[in-house]
């Protein structure tokens, strides 16, 4: 399994992590590279072989997670990677070229509808997109999820896990994707640690009445989040993001929620 691309200056000054197999103990890891670490553990619980789903990862950056969920040891998922940016979009089909092409690259940005925006910002947390009339210089198409299984892009007759890392614009995208949410779906949402208000998850519990479940750094296992409150202790730093996951499905609570808490030594920072 091949993964292509920290930056330039991550090059220029590298730094030594060792992870401790038998007590889950990483050490030399900053506190970015623990919570990177911490959300990809938490998050692959989801992609583990729990029957065959198929992957939507939208704000798929350089494809990590489409890397590890389109792997044998998380069950060979079918997948497909949505990227707004053009840079990152390059990346990602490097990435998707180091594995085989075993998942599938769309360059496009997940919105509420079909239509045009342009891309801004420097690097992946700072991407925004700004919506256009019409096709231009710069200009990307805006594609929604259920816009993606009325065209049979990805098929919602099946289970489906949906990560959504859409900088800032995560409601529109549920918004757009309402029947797909409504079926065998999981969805990965990120809570920004600046929002107080816990927005995304307050629209994922109150307009779409799904159930939320957070992987509890405290406890080390998946807890229900159905006090809102838990945030407000689990936000620790404002710029990390806090992964939430959604759904309606019995068997994706049941997974979740029975899942093996992490080894006594890790440190969650």
């Amino acid at each position: 399994m091949g993964i292509s691309s920290r930056g330039a200056s991550a090059l220029s000054a590298p730094e030594t992590l060792t992870f401790d197999r038998k007590s889950g103990r990483l050490a030399g890891a900053s506190l970015l590279d623990r919570a990177t670490v911490l959300a990809l553990q938490a998050g692959s619980v989801a992609t583990e072989p729990f029957g065959h789903h198929g992957f939507v990862d939208c704000g798929a950056n350089f494809g990590y997670w489409s890397v590890l969920a389109s792997s044998k040891p998380f069950g060979a998922q079918q997948a497909i990677a949505i990227e707004a940016g053009g840079l990152n979009v390059k990346h990602l089909n490097r990435n998707a070229e180091l594995n085989g092409n075993r998942f599938r690259c769309l360059h496009a940005a997940i919105a509420g509808g079909s239509g045009f925006a342009r891309v801004t910002g420097t690097s992946h947390e700072k991407l925004e997109t700004v919506p256009v009339e019409r096709s231009e210089s710069g200009a990307v198409k805006t594609v929604s999820l259920d816009g993606l299984a009325e065209m049979r892009v990805i098929d919602a007759s099946r289970p489906l896990v949906v990560k959504l890392d859409v900088e800032g614009v995560e409601i529109e995208a549920l918004r757009g994707g309402r029947g797909v949410l409504a079926g065998d779906c999981l969805v990965i949402c990120e809570e920004h640690g600046s929002d107080r208000k816990h927005s995304v998850s307050r629209y994922l519990m109150e307009e779409n009445s799904l159930s939320l479940i957070v992987f509890d750094p405290a406890v080390r296992r998946f807890v229900r989040l159905d006090d809102l409150r838990l945030l407000d202790r689990m936000k620790r730093h404002r710029w990390v993001g806090y992964n939430v996951f959604a759904t309606s499905g019995r068997a994706w609570k049941e997974c979740l929620l029975s899942a093996c808490s992490l080894p006594a030594g890790w440190d969650a920072g």
